[in-house]
């Protein structure tokens, strides 16, 4: 308006808000991008955990000479019994861990089932793998309770049908 006079606190005041502003929106960005730089790094510390327990499942000796006797089981019934007790309970805690990370939200039961739970599902099954393990005993609650879990993705009579969206850790 004419006549007035801006006063040299008021500029300071305007400034003032202004950058006051600008700080709370690079405020937020920065928010933005550490929470997303944390949850990039969790997904990729997930994605480690759920590849070392994969390498291990395929690439232990022990472990695909039990995996290959389940899959010929009933056949190869008498090799499978005669499993080294340590052997067996390996292969068992191995589940424990994948049950661990479903319990914790790192794996979730569609890939669970998908990459761990056929053997599993077998492995509960096999009558003759339990030779020498006592099925009742509370150390092996955790095995039973990952079986229970996923035998609601086994396959029925319609088959399996993966959902792909559900496939991330």
């Amino acid at each position: 308006m004419p006549g007035e006079s801006i006063s040299l606190w008021g500029l300071i005041a305007g400034g003032s808000g202004l950058v006051g502003l600008g700080t709370l929106f690079l405020g937020v960005i920065r928010a933005w991008q550490a929470t997303t730089e944390y949850l990039r790094r969790g997904s990729a510390r997930r994605a480690r955990q759920f590849f070392a327990l994969r390498a291990r499942l395929r690439n232990d000796v022990s472990f695909n000479n039990i995996c290959e006797l389940l899959e010929h089981e009933p056949e190869e019934g008498e090799r499978l019994s005669k499993i080294p007790l340590h052997e067996k309970d390996a292969f068992i805690s191995l589940f424990h861990e994948i049950y661990l990370l479903l319990n914790s939200g790192i794996m979730n039961d569609e890939v669970a089932y998908y990459m761990f739970g056929y053997y599993a599902l077998m492995c509960a099954k096999a009558e003759r793998f339990w030779n020498g393990l006592i099925r009742e005993s509370p150390y092996y609650r955790l095995f039973f309770a990952f079986v229970q879990r996923l035998k609601k993705h086994a396959p029925n009579d319609n088959g399996y049908d993966p959902k792909p969206a559900l496939f991330k850790l």
